[in-house]
């Protein structure tokens, strides 16, 4: 008798225990389910766009060595009539670190680096603020996201048209903000510095070494990292942003288009749904692509690797940690390895569930949205059976609305006059970003910056204080002010700038 309300006590507890699903009894639903989950998932996903305002969305999805789904939502254009379809060329955005680390990889199987290589083995002319981390610095830290800078240190010289020699120069005047591999923080101008590695040792561009060395042997044809194939591309999809409360595409001869290209190895692919079906089964085939290997396992295994811890989200609750050009995140009931990508008009992601052989690609054209994790998730969840399902995109975008509603940059209660605006007018200069000349225009002061020339405009907020705005990108970047000397002014200090050390402006004499 004892025996059996053992047994019944046992039975009790094991029923209060999760049912597991088919995904983590089989690794993948039965064909007769994947019909079910596709008609939810493009309900899930149509819903999705309509509640972000995303003109248009390009999905793919491979299983194994297969491509199991590839379909085109919505338009190309706002107020257009030209379809999405799996073919149609998008900005990927920051997925582009993932070629870059590849590109890395087969430097080290090419015996050209090792991946604990200091920097200056390599690129002599590599610099950090601290002459000690800069001895420290190895290639593996180059994509690893731990610099110690602030976050995207150094975005702003792309804007302005300043090259990637430029760019590696300037590392040197980013004042730290953590210490050297303490913490987490994104910043693209360090992959810029691995695309010159990649250059320095294929003696080519890195865009000619990204076509010959991956795009071309993986069979990406509709891919590309040129702004003319871009923009001269037939089935594209515009740039969008959302502005006075609804969505406009940009131009494609948009004065700002180029800064992504010069940062091209940190985010300036151009892809499709189709192509990057063909990207996620080489990554989940372990750099093979049909009977070629392209990198050995050990290599691309250690751009796998994490390397560098980050904190826990609402949108990602398990361990995450950034890899080289990948996130990976625990997950239930599988890992994933992933990673987003925006520009000034597009958001995506890359999603992997490697254990099981999944990956999937979500393309929008719309900048400042969430829904392509959203949506990549939810397809994960309904493919794996996974059970409460949780409304990825309702939760993302409530955030999203909580955030908007609060102005960027607060107006004073009682703003003090400026001084005469002739107080203000003159030239100043940057050890980073050269001279900048303002003069007064009415009731702002402006001036241009860089080889672009690039229209700076200052707008006042109170006495010397000023918010900076860039017209057509954006009118409100940050808040600037000038120190006065003799009832002069003589440094103006740009606050978004100044965080990373670079944004003392000093007067120069008359």
């Amino acid at each position: 008798c004892r025996m059996k309300r053992v047994f019944a006590v046992v039975l009790a507890l094991l029923s209060l225990l999760p049912v597991p699903s088919w995904a983590e009894l089989s690794g993948q639903p039965p064909e007769e389910t994947m019909r079910s989950v596709i008609a939810e998932f493009e309900s899930y996903a149509v819903r999705a766009m309509k509640d972000w305002d995303i003109p248009g969305m390009s999905v793919s999805v491979v299983l194994g060595d297969r491509t199991i789904y590839a379909r085109g939502f919505g338009v190309r254009g706002i107020g257009g009539t030209d379809p999405v379809n799996e073919h149609t060329l998008f900005q990927i955005g920051s997925i582009s670190k993932s070629f870059t680390a590849t590109l890395v990889a087969i430097l080290a199987d090419r015996g050209k680096i090792e991946w604990t290589d200091p920097v200056t083995d390599h690129l002599p002319d590599f610099s950090m603020y601290d002459p000690w981390v800069t001895r420290e610095f190895r290639v593996f830290d180059i994509m690893s996201q731990h610099s110690g800078l602030s976050p995207y240190a150094g975005d702003f010289l792309p804007l302005l048209g300043f090259g990637r020699a430029h760019i590696l120069r300037s590392l040197r005047f980013l004042r730290p903000v953590s210490s050297f591999r303490s913490e987490f923080s994104y910043v693209n101008n360090l992959f810029v510095v691995a695309g010159l590695l990649v250059e320095k040792y294929s003696g080519k561009s890195w865009e000619d070494t990204l076509k010959t060395q991956l795009l071309d042997p993986i069979g990406m044809r509709e891919s590309s990292a040129s702004q003319k194939s871009f923009t001269g591309a037939s089935n594209v999809a515009f740039l969008h942003v959302r502005d006075r409360g609804g969505v406009r595409a940009l131009p494609m001869d948009w004065p700002f288009m180029r800064w992504v290209y010069t940062y091209a190895p940190a985010g300036g692919i151009a892809s499709t749904a189709s192509d990057m079906a063909k990207w996620m089964r080489f990554q989940l085939a372990d750099g093979v692509a049909g009977s070629r290997r392209i990198v050995s396992k050990r290599n691309l295994d250690a751009t796998h690797a994490p390397r560098t811890s980050l904190p826990m989200s609402a949108a990602y609750p398990g361990n995450n940690a950034y890899c080289m050009g990948w996130v990976r995140t625990e997950y239930r009931p599988y890992s994933l390895l992933w990673h987003n990508g925006a520009t000034s008009g597009v958001c995506s992601v890359v999603m992997l569930a490697p254990e099981i052989g999944l990956g999937i690609t979500v393309l929008t054209n719309l900048s400042d949205t969430q829904a392509p994790e959203a949506v990549a998730k939810r397809f994960i969840d309904l493919f794996c059976g996974t059970k409460p399902l949780r409304d990825w995109s309702a939760e993302a975008l409530a955030e999203a609305r909580k955030a908007s509603s609060a102005p960027k940059i607060t107006a004073p209660e009682s703003p003090v006059p400026p001084m005469p605006f002739d107080v203000y007018e003159g030239t100043y200069d940057n050890p980073v970003f050269g001279s900048l000349a303002l003069v007064a225009s009415g009731d702002t002061l402006t001036g241009v910056m860089g080889p672009d020339r690039v229209r700076i405009v200052f707008r006042h907020r109170d006495r010397d204080e000023f918010i900076m705005g860039v017209p057509d990108f954006d009118p409100e970047m940050g808040r600037a002010h000038f120190t006065l000397r003799n009832g002069i002014a003589d440094t103006l200090i740009l606050d978004e700038l100044e965080k990373d050390g670079i944004g003392t402006f000093v007067r120069k004499n008359p």
